[in-house]
């Protein structure tokens, strides 16, 4: 052998395949040459090549939200790898796997002055479920055999319940430049990993509880994949009980009576929500984006038995108000618990939550049609625009809770995603093109600022040449804060939080080659949605205000209100 890190690194490759990986995201750097050059010679491996590496982990989150497997991730030594701690954090609280190789100088380099040298140590912290150092590659049996049992081991941990992010830091010696070996290695020990149910103790409890109780519902977060959707809308079927659907639980694809999508509207009213008083709760996923929802929970509906179905024990109830955990599938709990006979009958409990759904979605879009130009009316065209079987990326602050209010009425055409996890504004265009990678058209709908957050997510689109329609909806600050309580301190709120930018995004799209339309209107965008090519990324600017958004906003759920109140004294 040429060098000490040549069969170390054949055996850590192919035992990373052997653990299932199938794609590697790497960014160009010195030290983590021979990792790079092996994983680029091996057609079993998908290598992607991306430039920066704040931008290049977001697109590996991008690519493992809609895998639901680990993803590698590898950069050089030195603050390369500082750059994907946003996504490792963004990881871990949305439960996304990720196997994350940071290449390092060795041992005898550390702290004493070595050039792109910095402590690489348990640099996540909290946020990788795993961490190992591993030795200096060496010719040495046992070195080889650690470098293939740990590669195996990152991804059967990262893929556990709760998924998330694990991190090898790999130090190297010069020469870096392997042998390229024609032959693969055979490695020590075949390795599998194998998960069996994790079945639900005593289901006929639950299925007593369930089946006694008239006034229960579904509060369902994210679901890991169609399996779960069915599940969860089985159960619903069997025992009768409204689902109050998130838009990231992807149960707004069906067209299904029991479903509530209304409910952000509704619960703003105070009569509804005492009228509509459940006595069981089973929630599902992560806390739903709707806030109006998570303080009813906390407050109002408080008293409720409240019971939370996961896998892999992780405290997700902000609202302290979970009575009873489970920990299994939620496929598997779904399977267990439903009755061989289910319930048929239509309580008034259903019926009048089918009332008020019905209400609520017609009122507001009598209203709708009324109101100035706002954002919300952008996202309804965005929906109206999605072609069958398209995914939907959607940004924080704002748009994800756009989505939440005017997804209502039709069924969803296509499948949602977004970063919940930490909720940051970083990283969502290089996240989306992660996504667009599985799918044949993708549409990211974002705020201007976050935007200008991941400028570097435009270069992956070009050399990537993304089928991505990045939606930008530009109200030149940020939006969401006009409808905070700091909007009031006019003296200080334009340079603390409305921080306008004064950004033309033509600019960005041009200089990153891609396609552009600027709108400021509902007919606008709707011809600009149908007209895009794609012979290219394409931009679309869509130009709001935001103290009018906030005015329409209001209006829109006075409005609903009111059509509470009358329809509940009834």
């Amino acid at each position: 052998m040429g060098n000490d890190n040549t069969r170390a690194v054949y055996h850590f490759l192919e035992s990373l395949i052997s653990g299932g990986i199938t794609d590697i995201v790497v960014s160009p750097g010195s030290r983590s040459t021979p990792l790079a050059l092996v994983a680029h010679r091996d057609e079993r491996l998908n290598v992607h090549v991306i430039l920066d590496e704040r931008s290049a982990s977001f697109y590996a989150l991008g690519l493992a939200k809609v895998d639901g497997k680990a993803i590698a991730l590898l950069c050089t030594s030195g603050t390369a790898s500082a750059n994907y701690y946003p996504a490792i954090i963004e990881a871990y609280y949305s439960h996304v796997p990720l196997v994350v190789i940071t290449a390092d100088r060795p041992h005898e380099l550390r702290e004493v002055g070595a050039p792109q040298a910095i402590d690489q140590l348990h640099m996540y912290g909290k946020y990788a479920k795993h961490f190992v150092d591993l030795p200096i590659a060496e010719e040495h049996e046992m070195t080889i055999q650690t470098y293939e049992q740990q590669a195996f081991r990152s991804v059967v941990v990262a893929n556990q319940h709760p998924k998330g992010p694990v991190h090898l830091n790999v130090p190297f010696r010069e020469p870096l430049v392997p042998d390229l070996l024609e032959e693969r290695p055979t490695l020590y020990q075949n390795r599998s990993f194998s998960k069996g149910r994790i079945r639900v103790e005593e289901p006929s409890r639950w299925r007593e509880a369930f089946a006694n109780c008239d006034q229960g519902m579904i509060i369902c977060g994210q679901l890991a994949n169609r399996e779960e959707e069915q599940a969860v809308l089985q159960l619903a079927e069997s025992f009768q009980y409204p689902v109050l659907c998130d838009p990231l639980s992807n149960l707004r694809k069906y067209d299904h009576p029991l479903l509530v999508r209304t409910y952000d509207a509704l619960l703003r009213n105070h009569a509804v929500r005492e009228h509509l008083l459940p006595e069981q709760i089973i929630r599902f996923g992560a806390m739903p984006v709707s806030k109006s929802l998570s303080q009813t929970v906390a407050v109002e509906w408080s008293n409720a038995r409240h019971v939370y179905v996961g896998e892999g024990f992780t405290y997700r109830d902000p609202a302290y108000a979970v009575t009873d955990w489970v920990e299994a599938e939620v496929s598997t709990f779904c399977r267990d618990v439903i009755p061989d006979e289910a319930i048929t009958r239509i309580t008034d409990w259903v019926v009048n939550w089918q009332l008020v759904e019905a209400s609520a979605s017609k009122a507001m879009s009598d209203k709708d049609k009324l109101l100035a130009w706002h954002e919300g009316q952008a996202m309804e065209e965005v929906l109206a625009a999605l072609p069958e079987g398209t995914a939907l990326f959607v940004g924080n602050s704002m748009p994800i809770r756009d989505l939440d209010t005017f997804s209502h009425g039709k069924p969803l055409s296509c499948d949602v995603y977004a970063n919940r996890g930490a909720n940051g504004i970083d990283g969502v265009i290089s996240t989306a093109i992660g996504v667009s990678e599985r799918y044949e058209q993708t549409y990211l709908v974002i705020g201007d600022l976050s935007t200008l957050h991941d400028l570097g997510g435009h270069l992956i689109a070009k050399l990537r040449k993304s089928r991505i329609t990045i939606v930008v909806f530009n109200n030149n600050g940020g939006g969401i804060f006009s409808f905070l309580p700091q909007a009031k301190e006019k003296d200080v709120f334009e340079p603390l939080f409305g921080t306008p930018m004064d950004v033309h995004f033509k600019e960005v799209a041009s200089m990153f080659q891609g396609e552009y339309q600027l709108v400021t209107g509902r007919d606008e965008l709707r011809q600009a949605l149908r007209t895009q090519g794609h012979s290219s990324w394409q931009l679309v600017e869509v130009l709001t205000n935001r103290e009018q958004n906030v005015e329409q906003h209001r209006n829109l759920f006075e409005f609903v209100s009111r059509e509470m109140d009358k329809l509940v004294s009834k």
